[in-house]
């Protein structure tokens, strides 16, 4: 987890502006623990803010070819050593950057079809006289940009690009509204009108009158081939992704919440480490109290019993405060984000911090990359398999409970006969809705209760939801095409760069061994009935972790909600916060939401916390979300 920053003089630009490059170095000096530099030459600077977490050499930026190529970036590469072979030169003592120019060099921009890993990074080529960047398939590591006709300038975070550029901090509408109706309404923008963000799997050409963005990656759908024993295979990609996350300065730490997720990364880790003969792993668990109804120490404890070998450390989670040190939060996250639970995540990356942990394993993304696989349903249904449907409803009855029969009517009236029979155009709408009775297909608590319908009509919200939330006909009714749908619908690099910036400032590299390549597209091409049978979701992920995950762990179906912590925060610590900006500061809001349907939204829950619905909760706090951040860029307004 290092920063990056460039400048580059366009047409009609000021040289002296490369300067500036030292300012957003400056800006970023919490990723740059192991010291940080710069290097400019006639139309480009180049600095790099270097957290050494891979045990390479030497900051950047990086040179090669006889000065004619430099490179800054934030990487670390899954196939370090197949790359090394390729490129056959016999140097091996080079970091992970050297290599990703040297392939450069090599192959020019389709370098990056031989690329696994995590990765951002900026390529300065002084014979085309023009600058490469590409930022990894998923996301994981940030990278945002300004593009003017006189200026190029990018950064690993937003702050230090407005710092140097001297632009304005003016909202982006349309980000906002997709951020208030809880959707990521496109993958490039940012809350900053002259912000962008480069997408996952996405390279940029940048010289003085030429811009290219392009796609290099796609997530592809090909269907996993028979006769192979696809528990092994599993099994052997998630051992490796792990392994490869784990290369850097010891201790390696590892966020244990007793889940599924991070116990499987937990329990392979350690086995790992005794490979090595190597112990310096150590656990970090946010726990709760007995009563709280989230207490997951039960299923950490069974974890650490068998791996006895690594130092655990327990975090009290003592506030439960959904704001606790918000505007701080905010202020490091720069825009308004989707992640009420942040705080407890934040307090886990900070304690590894504090306990000297560089490098800490995180399970993000499991449930998406693994997938639940309740796409099965829906092809279950579409095919008329009704009795097979029921079958998986009743096995799923811990998550639908009671309500198995009201959702089976649901898939029925989805797909059953009336379906085939509106496909011919004829109307069975009375029959339809009895059908749909009690099936929760309400919209009650949609999001254009919260949002102010003059503004979603200016920014074109209801649209732009519906080209990105709506999942297609083709894609619902296909297990493997929805689950591809879920991995690339933008809210994984949200998260990403969430996550980054909170472990920026906690002094630890978060790495995320379910986001491997091959692990990723290893799960996609899996058949439906290996990610959901006889109600057993990530059946795979159960059946590969057979003898390293203690069984109450490795079977367990629940999953903590945290709704009520959030809930519970709200009431308990921030209402004088919410009032204050449901009420006396509800000015600021007002442009934006619908203040009436949010304080409606906020007396339910007051009204009734137990019951309260979690779309209440959430439009409460993006509510408090959006007038902190438009709060403290007026303040920056005024600074400026």
């Amino acid at each position: 987890m290092s920063g990056i920053a460039g400048i580059m003089i366009r047409d009609g630009g000021n040289p002296a502006n490369l300067l500036r490059v030292q300012w957003m170095l400056d800006r970023m000096r919490h990723r740059a623990p192991d010291g940080s530099s710069f290097w400019h030459g006639d139309l480009m600077a180049l600095g790099h803010a270097w957290f050494n977490t891979t045990g390479d050499t030497g900051c950047g930026p990086h040179w090669l070819g006889g000065d004619q190529c430099a490179i800054v970036a934030d990487c670390r590469l899954d196939n370090r050593e197949d790359l090394l072979g390729q490129l056959n030169s016999g140097v091996t003592d080079i970091c992970d950057a050297g290599i990703i120019l040297a392939c450069y060099d090599r192959w020019g921009e389709d370098c990056l079809d031989r690329l696994s890993g995590d990765f951002s990074f900026a390529i300065w080529d002084r014979r085309k006289q023009a600058c490469f960047l590409a930022r990894d398939h998923f996301g994981v590591k940030p990278l945002y940009y300004h593009l003017s006709a006189a200026r190029f300038l990018f950064a690993s975070e937003i702050m230090p690009i407005l710092s140097a550029a001297g632009a304005g901090g003016s909202a982006n509408l349309t980000h906002i509204a997709g951020f208030l109706a809880g959707h990521a309404v496109d993958n490039d923008s940012t809350a900053y009108a002259e912000i962008r963000r480069l997408p996952a799997g996405h390279k940029a050409w940048i010289s003085s009158d030429r811009f290219e963005l392009a796609r290099y990656w796609s997530l592809g759908v090909e269907a996993c081939p028979a006769n192979r024993d696809l528990t092994e295979e599993f099994r052997h990609l998630f051992t490796d992704a792990v392994r490869q996350r784990m290369r850097g300065h010891s201790p390696i730490g590892v966020m244990l919440s007793g889940g599924l997720d991070s116990s499987s990364i937990t329990a392979v880790a350690g086995d790992i480490c005794g490979e090595r003969g190597n112990p310096d792993l150590s656990s970090f668990s946010m726990i709760y109290e007995e009563a709280s109804g989230m207490d997951e120490r039960a299923f950490i404890d069974a974890v650490l019993q068998q791996n006895q070998q690594i130092e655990s450390y327990f975090i009290p989670n003592s506030d439960h405060g959904s704001f606790p040190s918000f505007d701080e939060l905010l202020s490091q996250q720069e825009e308004p984000f989707l992640a009420p639970g942040l705080a407890r995540t934040s307090a886990v990356y900070r304690n590894a911090g504090d306990n000297a942990v560089r490098v800490l394993l995180d399970g993000h993304g499991g449930d998406e990359v693994v997938s639940h696989g309740f796409g099965r349903l829906h092809e279950l249904a579409a095919n008329g398999c009704w009795l097979a449907l029921w079958r998986e409803l009743r096995g799923l009855r811990y998550l639908f409970g009671d309500s198995a029969l009201s959702s089976f009517r649901s898939f029925f009236a989805a797909y059953g006969p009336l379906w085939r029979v509106e496909r011919i155009g004829v109307n069975s709408g009375r029959l339809r809705r009895f059908l749909m009775q009690g099936a929760g297909t309400g919209d009650a608590h949609s999001w254009q209760n919260y949002i102010n319908p003059d503004f979603a009509r200016q920014t074109d919200l209801g649209e732009r939801v519906r080209h990105r939330k709506q999942v297609p006909q083709d894609v619902r009714t296909s297990e493997q095409l929805l689950h591809r749908w879920n991995i690339t619908n933008g809210f994984s690099e949200h998260a990403f760069e969430v996550l980054d910036k909170v472990a920026a400032r906690s002094g630890v590299e978060a790495r995320y061994p379910f986001w491997d390549k091959r692990l990723v597209e290893f799960c996609v091409s899996l058949p439906s009935d290996l990610k959901l049978k006889n109600g057993w979701s990530r059946l795979l992920l159960r059946r590969a972790m057979e003898g390293v995950l203690p069984r109450s762990v490795q079977w367990r179906r629940d999953k903590t909600d945290f709704k009520r912590h959030l809930i519970a925060g709200m009431l308990g610590h921030d209402r004088d916060l919410i009032d204050n900006v449901l009420g006396s500061d509800g000015d600021r809001i007002a442009p934006y939401v619908h203040l009436q349907g949010v304080k409606a939204a906020y007396q339910r829950i007051l009204n009734d916390p137990d019951d309260a619905m979690m779309e209440d909760a959430q439009a409460v706090w993006r509510s408090v979300c959006l007038s902190t951040w438009l709060r403290q860029i007026e303040i920056q307004e005024i600074a400026a």
